[in-house]
Parts: C-alpha cells; sequence; structure tokens
C-alpha cells in the first residue's frame, strides 16, 4: 500500500475545506447590514458560486481518486472492524453531502426562477411555488447542519489519529 498521500488529494481536500467555510459564513452572516443591501446581496452571491465550485471540486477529487491510491490514515493506525465501517459510513456520507448540497442549491436557484445560474450552467428545475422552494431550502439548510456535524465529527477523530499515529511511530 502507498504510504505517502499523493498533494493533489491533499490539496483538494484543503480547498474543500476552506470552500466549506466559506460557504457557511457566506450564508450565515448575509444579512448583517440588512437584506436590502449590496452587503447581502455579494455574500448570497458568493455562496452559490462557492456551492458550484464545491461540486466541481467534488468531481474531480472523484476523478482523481479513481486514478490515484489515497491511504486512508485509519488504515494505517490499525481499526478494528468496527470502526472501519463507521469510518467507511461516514467518508460515504460525506461525499453523497459534498454532492447533494450544491444540487439542492442548484435546485433552489432554478426553482426560484429570479438568480441568473453561476457559469451559465442550465436550469435543472422548472420554476415552482414558493412553497415548494422553501420546502427545498429547508432541506438544504438541515441537511447543512447535520454535514457539518458529520464533518466535526471527522476533524475530530482524523487530528486524533493524526496524533497517535505520530506518537506511535515516535516509539
Amino acid at each position: 500500500m502507498q504510504t505517502k498521500i499523493n498533494k493533489l488529494m491533499v490539496s483538494i481536500h484543503w480547498a474543500t475545506v476552506i470552500l466549506i467555510i466559506l460557504a457557511f459564513i457566506s450564508i450565515e452572516f448575509r444579512s448583517t447590514f440588512g437584506k436590502e443591501t449590496l452587503f447581502h446581496d455579494v455574500m448570497k452571491t458568493s455562496h452559490l458560486y462557492i456551492g458550484f465550485l464545491l461540486l466541481f471540486l467534488i468531481i474531480l477529487r472523484l476523478v482523481v481518486r479513481k486514478f490515484v491510491e489515497f491511504p486512508i490514515i485509519g488504515q494505517r493506525v490499525g481499526y478494528n472492524k468496527f470502526r472501519e465501517i463507521v469510518a467507511k459510513i461516514v467518508h460515504g456520507f460525506l461525499y453523497i453531502w459534498l454532492i447533494t448540497m450544491p444540487i439542492l442549491g442548484w435546485c433552489i436557484i432554478s426553482a426560484k426562477g429570479t438568480y441568473t445560474i453561476p457559469f451559465g450552467l442550465p436550469s435543472i428545475t422548472p420554476v415552482l411555488a414558493k412553497v415548494y422552494v422553501v420546502k427545498i431550502k429547508d432541506i438544504h439548510e438541515i441537511f447543512a447542519y447535520i454535514g457539518l456535524a458529520v464533518i466535526f465529527l471527522h476533524a475530530t477523530v482524523a487530528i486524533s489519529e493524526y496524533y497517535i499515529l505520530r506518537l506511535r511511530s515516535e516509539k
């Protein structure tokens, strides 16, 4: 098994982390100075573009993963079977989340029919009644917070394992 972590995958990973943080900040602080301000519009538009950049980045990540072996730290730490299964479930959830969130956002702006879709992409849903747009937005928001909780879990375990791995290798 490859022991060095591929630099491209690491770069994609950290770019993904930065974009997720920026997406969260842009949407959470968009109304800081009121809804009828340029700041609000810039933050909302930034959120849309960041979401599409995340979608493109995750597609790139999946393509790269197809061709590059990427060792999982847990495999080197020595997971038991239960932890290995949990790690695979979390990993799978994160990929699904990273694909689903931008697509839900794309559905929202398509269903509203009031935004120009970033990068000239087509609408993926017809314009819908406001009640349906609100339901999609609610799903997007709930799924966002669930995803952030899983990311926190993932980061906590990854950081602790990184230090466990380092301590074990120093012995």
